[in-house]
């Protein structure tokens, strides 16, 4: 609908000024077209006296006085737009009631109405001459420092309109006119306007020729207080006024922002104290890990006796591809299966074989060699050696060194994790190729895959669990990151459907989008619940200082005894798969394998004919990849590539 707004912009004060002029005279041949038209023969068309009458209400009383040239219609129409766009948020709505209509003697005459979407259409079997009568609510607005009706005061007919005047009386001198006619956004103004004079209360308007489809709208002005009227305006859904930021949801966003800020800075500061206190702690865990045992040898001894799978899990609090790999490495180094390297001629096609030993006993001079007592007190030794017990150097060692030759250590204990990844490779028989582990071959190995991946959920499982057991974390580390991703997820959802309800009933979608971002954030942040105990962060700060000596010490610098360093680097290589420091380690090994052993080969693993000793970093390193990559395929690891 042509507005109050456009109107303004294409006439402007210099049309109106002329139309003041040029309005009598017009009005005066406008006058003599009714009873011209009513008995002229122009073929149906119409000629129409309008008045609207305005009260204190704004209630506009409309009275259309149609006169029909020639032989009226079978049916005519009366279609008026009842809803038009006002501004982003809202749709003005033209209330119409009261409908009717009488013939020119005074006889009812029967109107059908009909409202279609934005439109209401009058349908009626018009006589010579009809007057329809209609109430308006919501034409009246306020603008600025005035009240404006603004109406189609003619249009929507089925037949052309001959000529038309238009009055407007409101019981008070209008302070402006404007008006537009032709197609429904036409800017073209009307035939004539008139204000009637200094103090006249009536305005009246003209126009010539109109076609079907074509209107007159109208735009009177009224000092403000005129009518106690303003427009009836109705919401609109749309993006713009759903998340609209007012005050209040930007007061409510801003303080989910500060809670989540605050509570980012407040775990920066604790986080800021637990490194200090690491710092000092990590300390402990850099000198050499050895400790002097039976016979006065040096053997090797971790930090606090953890293994690398318990080491790898704490310290990124998942047991993920590596840590398994580690620990498969670690079970063949104290003699719990052996690893053969299969012969073939390309690098890129290198497999290997496992194959279990029945423990330390039944490996052949195993490498294991070793202290791993657990944290618990259940004590662990290499598959090798036996290991005694006491420090030379250690005042509160109760043995004081002490060396008769006699002393025997307990057997290598499995972990129950350990003992879990042993029966999953192992399961189908004493011995497994790597590529079997990956389903390849035919339906047997197939088979072997699938149960092998499935035993690896357990052995993730029983990981965890043992975190629990060494009172490391209060609660499992994937059972708390899986409650607060859950509880992000479900903070999430929650904020998607406030903030839904918020956009279809409400201006404030906008704040629902704080609840989103909230949830988010715990979703995220989930992977950073798992808290260690106290025990635990010592034990995390100790295995940081045993990461710092694996990747600066040098391997002539240790102090090992005439003919161990195979058996110790050994040890330290799984260690090494945790902390990425593989290569240096690998290399150490072969250096020491080809001055300790007469062989290429190491007790544990065994490469081809071709094999020597100085391709073991490669092959290692090729190993752990490989079956790394084997494990990240199944599908309780895939989440963690």
């Amino acid at each position: 609908m042509w507005t109050v707004r456009s109107a303004r912009r294409a006439a402007g004060a210099v049309i109106a000024a002329a139309a003041l002029v040029a309005g009598p005279a017009a009005l005066a041949a406008a006058q003599d077209g009714p009873s011209g038209a009513g008995s002229g023969g122009s073929g149906g068309a119409v000629t129409n006296d309008v008045t609207l009458d305005l009260d204190r209400g704004g209630v506009m009383s409309a009275e259309e006085s149609l006169f029909f040239g020639g032989e009226p219609p079978e049916e005519f129409t009366r279609t008026f737009v009842v809803r038009t766009a006002y501004d982003s948020d809202h749709e003005r709505r033209y209330a119409v009631s009261g409908v009717s209509a009488e013939d020119g003697d005074g006889k009812p005459v029967e109107v059908d109405v009909d409202t279609t979407g934005n439109t209401l259409t009058m349908r009626f079997a018009p006589a010579e001459q009809v007057t329809l009568r209609y109430d308006v609510r919501g034409g009246v607005d306020r603008v600025g420092q005035r009240q404006e009706l603004e109406w189609a005061a003619v249009g929507g007919y089925s037949a052309p309109v001959e000529t038309t005047t238009v009055q407007v009386d409101a019981g008070a001198p209008p302070v402006a006119l404007a008006c537009a006619a032709g197609d429904p956004r036409s800017s073209i103004y009307c035939t004539s306007s008139d204000m009637g004079g200094h103090e006249a209360v009536v305005a009246r308007f003209t126009q010539a020729r109109l076609e079907p489809g074509q209107q007159l709208s109208i735009v009177v002005g009224y000092p403000a207080g005129t009518m106690n009227s303003e427009a009836i305006l109705d919401r609109v859904w749309s993006v713009n006024s759903a998340f609209a930021i007012t005050p209040a949801t930007t007061t409510v966003f801003g303080l989910v922002l500060v809670v989540l800020v605050g509570g980012l800075v407040a775990l920066i500061r604790v986080r800021s104290r637990d490194e200090r206190a690491l710092r000092a702690e990590a300390a402990n865990g850099e000198a050499p890990p050895l400790r002097r045992a039976g016979r006065g040898r040096m053997r090797f001894h971790p930090p606090d006796n953890v293994h690398p799978g318990q080491i790898g899990t704490l310290i990124d609090e998942q047991a993920d591809v590596v840590d398994i790999t580690a620990t498969v490495v670690d079970l063949a180094v104290r003699g719990h299966l052996e690893i053969r390297e299969l012969s073939h001629r390309q690098f890129s096609a290198v497999d290997w074989e496992l194959t279990a030993t029945g423990g330390p006993a039944g490996a052949e001079g195993g490498g294991g060699g070793g202290d791993t007592e657990g944290p618990e007190g259940a004590e662990h030794t290499g598959g090798v050696e036996d290991t005694g017990t006491g420090d030379a150097d250690d005042p509160d060692d109760p043995e004081g060194g002490r060396d008769d030759g006699d002393t025997e250590e307990p057997p290598d204990e499995l972990l129950e994790y350990e003992r879990l990844l042993l029966t999953a490779l192992f399961r189908d028989g004493g011995s497994v190729r790597v590529s079997q582990l990956n389903g390849a071959g035919d339906t047997e190995g197939s088979e072997r895959a699938q149960r092998f991946t499935e035993e690896l959920a357990a052995v993730r499982d029983e990981m965890y669990r043992d975190m629990v057991r060494l009172k490391w974390f209060a609660r499992s580390p994937n059972l708390e990151r899986n409650r607060w991703t859950g509880t992000g997820i479900t903070i999430t959802l929650a904020g998607v459907a406030l903030t839904a309800l918020l956009a279809v009933f409400t201006h404030a979608a906008f704040t629902g989008l704080a609840v989103i971002i909230a949830g988010a954030a715990v979703t995220v942040g989930a992977q950073y619940m798992p808290a260690k105990t106290k025990l635990g962060s010592a034990v995390y700060a100790h295995t940081l200082g045993f990461s710092r000596f694996l990747h600066s010490a040098a391997a002539e610098d240790i102090p090992v005894d005439e003919g161990r360093r195979v058996e110790l680097f050994s040890r330290y290589l799984p260690y090494a798969i945790i902390f990425d420091n593989v290569d240096h380690w690998a290399r150490a090994l072969a250096r020491a394998g080809a001055e300790e052993l007469d062989r290429d080969d190491l007790p544990w693993y065994h490469g081809p004919e071709e094999w020597r000793i100085s391709d073991f970093a490669d092959s290692i390193t090729m190993f752990s990849l490989t079956l790394s990559g084997i494990i990240s395929n199944s599908r309780q690891f895939k989440t963690l590539k």
